[in-house]
């Protein structure tokens, strides 16, 4: 853009005075100055579509389950209202597209995933912001959300299968979800191909 102030300036300024091709310098410097200024009139690299590739999963609350994938640029999220939809201990089988506001089911996509996670020095952590009080973390650049899937979610009794340390309270919930189709914010829809199986110890909320 910067090139283009400066070739008007040379066409404008070829048969006027030094006045005015003072003024077309100026004119250059200004819209390069608006170029260096605003991000949007400079190259953005492309935020890549979900890949549905998730390493390691977690959870907590009443049900909330969450698995990332290697570079954790990546995040599956899945709530369940348990209250809501009246669930107990065992299997329950759910349409996401039915449940409404009962079920809700997405893909986190982070802009910077080497960055995604950082402590309060701004140093890159381990620790995701989910089932967590403890930040800053950064925002999803994009969220897709579904729209058609089965849910298949088995809720566990309070204090049986847990890891060693889980309070009495706490219980497993495993969740399968099949056939899920996501639609993102420019109304494109991504189906994958295979189930995801996502688990955690639940039924506590951090803080």
């Amino acid at each position: 853009m910067a090139d283009a102030g400066w070739r008007r300036c040379d066409v404008h300024s070829a048969s006027k005075m030094t006045t005015t091709k003072l003024s077309c310098v100026w004119l250059a410097l200004a819209t390069a100055a608006i170029v260096t200024l605003n991000p949007s009139a400079q190259s953005v690299v492309p935020l890549a579509d979900p890949e549905f590739h998730f390493v390691a999963s977690s959870g907590c609350g009443h049900v909330f389950l969450y698995a990332w994938n290697t570079s954790q640029s990546e995040v599956l999220t899945a709530f369940i209202d348990k209250k809501k939809l009246a669930l107990g201990p065992g299997t329950h089988v759910i349409d996401i597209a039915a449940a409404r506001d009962g079920v809700a089911v997405g893909i986190d996509v982070y802009s910077n995933p080497n960055t995604a996670w950082v402590d309060v020095h701004g140093n890159p952590a381990p620790r995701l912001p989910y089932c967590n009080d403890l930040g800053p973390f950064a925002r999803p650049a994009v969220t897709w959300r579904a729209v058609a899937g089965t849910a298949t979610l088995t809720i566990g009794k309070p204090g049986e299968e847990l890891a060693p340390g889980s309070q009495p309270f706490m219980y497993k919930a495993t969740l399968r979800v099949d056939g899920l189709i996501i639609v993102g914010p420019d109304g494109r829809k991504l189906s994958a191909s295979t189930p995801f199986v996502l688990s955690g110890t639940v039924g506590w909320v951090a803080g």
